[in-house]
């Protein structure tokens, strides 16, 4: 079925849907997904979120499912209003047009304010979320490096197109199963596993609310901390980093949630993040030859930046940094 239709679909459902007139429906965005968004506009400047989740591809009930936890822990999330999970339709609330992203280059005075919040949510997100591990997959090894992979199948491979007996000659395979290693090692907490600039949003009011939750899992405690400071959308000063991670483990640290000093959790961090940008470098890749999306291209330099950093003060990921140099810059 065509676009035309689906989006027809979608109208006629959502008059259904919603008990009072629509005066507008206005395309909202789409993310690195197969998802759509349409924002409808009702009376009184009201306005939902309707999204276009293709169920091939898409599971949206662990969106519904997720929300519910997320709610029931005390974070923003959208609230679920109506739902056709067979066709892929939900109604949702509306958090807000600015990310975070937006706002920090908007209002660069104001950095310090927004980070700290998103902290204090994420601090509630592991602390609040500890109650609902149970419903949580965990990240498993073989996720990990199915992650790691993607960076030599999509941004190696593909994107640079350099010769599969040359990437053997680095052995990544043994650094992806180091990084696994550190990821399972740390203490394992409830992960939102896309905890960045973009997929926070604020309301007129200046509400944080949090998006794109649903393949939250049990897994490293480091993990959502590295995807807001080592932002792959937007650099902060390394001094920052360093300051936000000291602080955030200090909190940790009045909890149960954490049995490591702050040099071990800094090692985590620093280790995590590497796994985190591989999977990254090669999603951004496999956007742009797979599903024509190419915009993500331009922010694979920042996020090789954090690998090159990272890789040259750790021997083990010497031959990844030495990769980086001679294949890449």
């Amino acid at each position: 079925m065509n676009q035309d239709n689906r989006y027809k679909e979608l109208e006629n459902w959502l008059s259904n849907s919603i008990d009072k007139p629509i005066k507008a429906i206005v395309p909202a965005g789409t993310d690195a997904s197969f998802r759509s968004y349409f924002r409808v506009f009702v009376e009184n400047k009201e306005t939902y979120i309707a999204a276009y989740a293709p169920p091939e591809y898409e599971d949206s009930v662990k969106f519904v499912n997720i929300a519910s936890l997320m709610e029931d822990m005390g974070i923003r999330v959208p609230k679920i209003i109506s739902t056709n999970l067979q066709e892929g339709f939900l109604l949702i609330g509306d958090l807000g047009k600015e990310t975070m992203l937006n706002a920090i280059k908007r209002e660069v005075t104001k950095r310090e304010k927004f980070y700290g919040e998103a902290i204090e949510i994420l601090f509630d997100i592991q602390t609040n979320g500890s109650k609902h591990l149970g419903d949580l997959p965990f990240y498993s090894k073989q996720l990990l490096m199915d992650e790691m992979r993607l960076f030599v199948d999509w941004f190696c491979l593909r994107h640079l197109q350099i010769d599969p007996e040359i990437i053997e000659d680095y052995g990544f395979e043994e650094i992806f199963g180091k990084l696994s290693e550190s990821a399972l090692g740390q203490n394992q907490v409830f992960v939102h596993r896309d905890f960045h600039s973009r997929n926070i949003l604020l309301s007129k009011k200046g509400e944080m609310g949090v998006l794109d939750f649903q393949d939250a899992v049990v897994g490293p405690i480091t993990y959502d901390l590295v995807s807001l400071l080592k932002d792959c959308y937007i650099s902060l000063p390394s001094s920052k980093i360093d300051y936000w991670i000291d602080y955030y483990c200090s909190r940790l640290m009045d909890t149960e949630l954490l049995d490591k000093n702050h040099q071990e959790f800094k090692l985590e961090f620093d280790l995590m993040g590497v796994q985190r940008h591989l999977k990254a470098i090669g999603i951004f890749s496999r956007l742009k030859y797979r599903d024509g999306k190419d915009s993500y291209i331009s922010d694979i330099p920042r996020t090789i930046d954090y690998v090159s950093a990272t890789a040259k003060q750790h021997s083990f990921l010497d031959p990844l940094y030495q990769f980086i140099h001679q294949h890449v810059y």
